[in-house]
């Protein structure tokens, strides 16, 4: 079974660097949008394992780390994709996104 603590931990140390980062703005996108699709497989492998502790866990990381449109567009792709799957729900995506534009989800 996947340590998803373990993993969490890696990704906001990613976080940690990116934000730190002088990337310019298009490897900044490519470094934002790697790291979104980083936090939103995990989300889909804590989902698979049951593990669903780890999967509210990863939702509120990644909506903590939604700042900007770029952001909100790649969270409605990544989201848009998982919620096809079955793994989201657009009432787990609002619980941690409310203040977003979250009513394409529905």
């Amino acid at each position: 079974m996947k340590n998803f603590d373990s993993e969490l931990y890696k990704i906001i140390i990613e976080l940690e660097k990116y934000y730190e980062s002088d990337l310019s703005e298009a490897e900044d996108s490519a470094e934002n949008a790697r790291i979104k699709e980083c936090i939103f497989s995990l989300i889909r492998e804590a989902h698979i394992s049951g593990s669903f502790e780890a999967k509210e866990k990863l939702l509120s990381l990644l909506s903590e780390n939604v700042g900007c449109q770029e952001d909100i567009e790649l969270v409605e792709e990544f989201s848009k994709r998982l919620i096809d799957e079955g793994v989201l729900t657009p009432m787990e995506l609002e619980k941690h996104f409310s203040e977003f534009s979250t009513a394409r989800w529905h």
